[in-house]
């Protein structure tokens, strides 16, 4: 039996069903007694009322500019669709038309490479908060940028290269990487930066990050290498990557003292992995929001109550994350229908609008969890 605008049905595979608001190619949209909006495939439906009247295509095209109100709160279909698009239907809808998009990628292959690199920072931020390095210095990655960064960073001293750290460091996040002992100095040569840049959903690839920063040690003794900046309370030396940041003639007039260098005696190779302390593995927070995580039983309780129970938890754990400077919280909800996703996120939308929210990690949770960010618009 065919699917038409306006049929009620149930899903095949899933509790529930609702009543078919628009349908486009396969795939139906149906709202939910609880005001969502459903995008489903049409073989996974059952219709168990049909509805008299078909509608026109003209009012199909219209409908997703409505708003339905229902218990109170509108839902607005484009929201609806943002959130379950394809990767297809994203690239049928792109707004840019052919001439705008070639007009575009031209543009984009003329910048230059500081451009490419814009916003990633490798910074040196000295021990015990000194004015110069005399205590040692931290190594930080800054990601001042709205992309994801896949990163490996190593470090060559003499005739050897070590790992310092490996990742993923996430958009607009500043990461410890390291320690580097103020006797290492006279064997450091240089830092090496490898990363790629992606992002979730649609974008444009960028150049893959491969970078070496020829350090100068006498620089990490010099108070005139740190500055004060936008990332660190302290001064420290930050470097764009991209760039050239040495100035041979400048900076060996403004070293202070060149007996302040320890030079060190030719022994055996030590072991690199006792010179740096990796940074700690950061804890994330997880919410696990099944209603039978929640409660010992359901029995009685309808899908209203039942979704109640689950955003009264979501709301406490989100306001005592916040309360606790927490950086990012996950909370799982599961896939079945979307209703308690799209439920989650109307919430954020509605009440922490200061909030950022994404997909979490699709080899942890697949689709089935959201990643809340409780620091917009901060390096974190």
């Amino acid at each position: 039996m065919a699917i038409c605008v306006g049929d009620t049905v149930r899903f095949l595979n899933e509790v529930g069903g609702g009543k078919v608001t628009r349908i486009k190619d396969n795939t139906a949209y149906v709202l939910t007694e609880e005001g969502f909006e459903i995008p489903i495939n049409i073989s996974q439906l059952v219709v168990i009322n049909k509805n008299s009247v078909e509608k026109t295509s003209e009012n199909e095209e219209k409908t997703p500019e409505k708003n339905i109100k229902q218990n109170d709160f509108l839902i607005n279909y484009n929201y609806a669709e943002r959130e379950e698009t394809t990767f297809e239907d994203e690239l049928i809808e792109n707004k840019y038309d052919k001439k705008d998009e070639e007009k575009k990628v031209v543009n984009e292959e003329n910048k230059s490479s500081v451009e490419n690199y814009d916003k990633i920072f490798i910074a040196f931020v000295p021990e015990n908060n000194k004015k110069d390095g005399e205590d040692g210095v931290s190594v930080y990655l800054i990601n001042d940028s709205d992309f994801i960064l896949l990163y490996s960073i190593g470090i060559t001293e003499g005739n050897k290269h070590a790992l310092l750290d490996a990742g993923e460091a996430e958009s607009y996040e500043k990461i410890n990487i390291s320690k580097i002992a103020k006797e290492t100095y006279p064997a450091l040569k240089s830092i090496t930066i490898q990363a790629i840049k992606y992002k979730k959903g649609i974008y444009k690839t960028e150049n893959v990050i491969n970078e070496e920063l020829k350090i100068k040690s006498f620089k990490l003794l010099t108070d005139s290498t740190f500055k004060n900046n936008e990332y660190f309370d302290l001064p420290a030396w930050v470097i764009q990557l991209g760039t050239d940041f040495i100035d041979d003639k400048k900076e060996k007039q403004t070293i202070k003292n060149m007996s302040d260098i320890i030079f060190v005696k030719e022994t055996e190779e030590p072991d690199l992995s006792k010179k740096y302390t990796k940074r700690p593995e950061p804890i994330l927070l997880e919410v696990d929001l099944h209603i039978n995580q929640l409660i010992d039983s359901t029995v009685g309780l309808s899908h209203t109550e039942m979704l109640n129970i689950q955003l009264s938890k979501f709301r406490s754990e989100l306001e005592s994350a916040i309360k606790n400077k927490e950086n990012k919280i996950v909370f799982i909800h599961g896939i079945g229908n979307g209703t308690l996703k799209m439920a989650i996120r109307k919430e954020l939308d509605d009440l922490y609008k200061h909030l950022q929210y994404q997909d979490a990690s699709f080899k942890e949770y697949g689709y089935g969890a959201t990643m809340v960010l409780l620091r917009k618009g901060n390096i974190i």
